[in-house]
C-alpha cells in the first residue's frame, strides 16, 4: 500500500480513491496500468529518488562530474520484456520469498525476450543475492548464479554501476573480501548516489565489521529518505536489533508487520526481541505464528528452536530441529540454522560443526558473527574466534 502512494507521488502510478474508504485505501484499472506500464522511460529510472544519501565517514562523496554522466541505457524498447523486468523489479523490491521466487521468473522472461537486456540479468543476480540469504537455494549455489549474471550484464553493458553493486555483493558473501567489496559499493554509490542497494551493501559491511553504530547511523540516514521503502525499513530494524536496542527494534518490527511490510527475517528478530525482554512465552508464541505463515523459511524455525531450548522446553526445540532437518535438501543448505537450535540446547560441539559447515557453503549469515545477539554466550571460546579470523572478521 505505501509503495502505492509513493510510486503514484514519485512516478505518476494511475490509483484512485474509493468515496468514504479508509484513508490509505486505494484501487486501480488494470488497463491504466497497462499504458502506464508501457509509458515508462528507461528502466534505468527506477533506480532515482529526489535526493542522494550523505553518510558521513562511509564512503566518498558522489562526483562533482555526475551530471556528465549518461542517465539512459542503451538497449532496444522491447515493451514485453521491459514489463517483465519492472514487475520482477516490483516483486523484488516487497523483500518476501514468494515475491523473490516471482521477480527470478519476470527477470528470466524478460531475457527471453531480449537476450541483450543487461539490466534484466542485474535483476536476477539481485534476486540470486536475496534468495540465498533467505534459505531458499543453497547460498554457494545461488552467489554463484548471481556472480554469472552479473557478469553477462558487464558483458552487454561494460562499467554497468548496478551490476557492479551486484558483484560486489558477491565478493561479500561469497568471496568474504570486505575491502573490496566496500570499494566496490562506494564506486557504485559515487557513479548513482541514490541507488539504495548500494548503500545498503556499505551498511552490512560495517555491521560484519562490528561497526555497529556506525551502521545504524547509515540505515537511519537511508530510512530517512525513503521510509515507505519494505528494504529501508528491514535494514533499520536489523540494526537496531544489532545494537541490542531491543525496544527500538520491536516497536519498528511491530509496526512494519502492522503496516503489512514485514517479512519474514523481521519477524524471526522480533521473537528473538521478545526473549532479550524477558517474555519468552511472547517469544514462542509468536514464532510459531510467524513459522505459520513462512513455513519454509529456515531462520524462523532455527530461531524458534533456539527460543524453546533457552525456555526449558527442549521437546519443542528438537521438533524444531526435526523440521529443519527435513526441510533442508542438504546439511549444508541449513548448516547456520542447525547451528543456532545446537548452541541453544547447549551442544557446543555440533554448534561449531554446524558453524564449519555453513562457512563451506558460504552462508551470508555468518558474515554477521560480531554483531549477532544470538552468540554473545561464546564469544570467548577459541573455535568462535578462530572462525572470526579464518573469515578475516576483527574480534568484537
Amino acid at each position: 500500500m505505501r509503495t502505492a502512494v509513493r510510486w503514484e507521488r514519485e512516478r505518476g502510478l494511475p490509483v484512485h480513491r474509493p468515496p468514504g474508504a479508509k484513508r490509505g485505501a486505494v484501487y486501480a484499472f488494470s488497463r491504466e496500468l497497462d499504458s502506464w506500464l508501457a509509458g515508462q522511460s528507461s528502466p534505468s529510472t527506477l533506480h532515482r529518488v529526489s535526493a542522494p544519501p550523505d553518510f558521513s565517514g562511509t564512503s566518498p562523496a558522489p562526483s562533482r562530474h555526475l551530471s556528465r554522466l549518461p542517465t539512459e541505457i542503451n538497449h532496444p524498447r522491447v515493451n514485453d520484456a521491459q514489463l517483465d523486468y519492472r514487475k520482477g523489479r516490483h516483486f523484488w523490491e516487497i523483500q518476501t520469498e514468494a515475491g523473490l521466487k516471482k521477480s527470478i521468473g519476470a527477470f528470466r522472461n524478460a531475457l527471453e525476450m531480449d537476450p541483450s537486456y543487461a539490466l534484466a540479468y542485474v535483476g536476477l543476480a539481485d534476486a540470486f543475492i536475496l534468495a540465498s540469504t533467505r534459505g531458499l537455494m543453497a547460498p554457494a549455489a545461488g552467489l554463484l548464479r548471481a556472480r554469472t549474471a552479473a557478469a553477462r550484464a558487464l558483458e552487454i553493458v561494460p562499467d554497468l554501476p548496478e551490476a557492479k553493486c551486484s558483484e560486489a555483493w558477491v565478493r561479500f558473501f561469497y568471496d568474504h573480501r570486505l575491502a573490496e567489496a566496500e570499494v566496490g559499493f562506494a564506486e557504485v554509490t559515487r557513479c548513482k548516489p541514490a541507488y539504495s542497494f548500494a548503500w545498503h551493501g556499505v551498511i552490512r559491511v560495517l555491521l560484519a565489521e562490528g561497526r555497529v553504530n556506525e551502521a545504524l547511523e547509515a540505515a537511519s540516514t537511508t530510512w530517512k529518505l525513503d521510509a515507505i521503502s519494505a528494504a529501508n525499513t528491514g535494514l533499520l530494524c536489523l540494526c537496531y536489533y544489532y545494537a541490542r536496542q531491543f525496544r527500538a527494534a520491536v516497536a519498528m518490527i511491530e509496526h512494519a508487520i502492522t503496516a503489512g511490510e514485514g517479512y519474514s527475517v523481521l519477524y524471526a528478530v522480533l521473537g528473538f526481541c521478545y526473549l532479550q525482554l524477558g517474555n519468552s512465552e511472547r517469544a514462542i508464541d509468536h514464532l510459531e505464528s510467524a513459522h505459520s505463515l513462512f513455513p519454509e523459511v529456515p531462520l524462523i524455525l532455527a530461531y524458534l528452536g533456539y527460543v524453546c531450548a533457552v525456555s526449558n522446553q527442549p521437546t519443542r526445540a528438537n521438533a524444531a530441529l526435526k523440521l529443519l532437518q527435513r526441510n533442508g535438501d542438504q546439511d549444508q543448505t541449513i548448516a547456520y540454522y542447525l547451528a543456532i537450535v545446537h548452541l541453544g540446547l547447549g551442544d557446543l560441539d555440533r554448534t561449531f560443526a554446524y558453524l564449519g559447515r555453513s562457512y563451506e557453503s558460504r552462508s551470508p549469515w555468518l558474515l554477521f558473527l560480531n554483531p549477532e545477539p544470538i552468540f554473545d554466550s561464546v564469544r570467548r571460546d577459541t573455535r568462535f574466534i578462530d572462525l572470526l579470523l579464518k573469515m578475516g572478521l576483527p574480534r568484537r
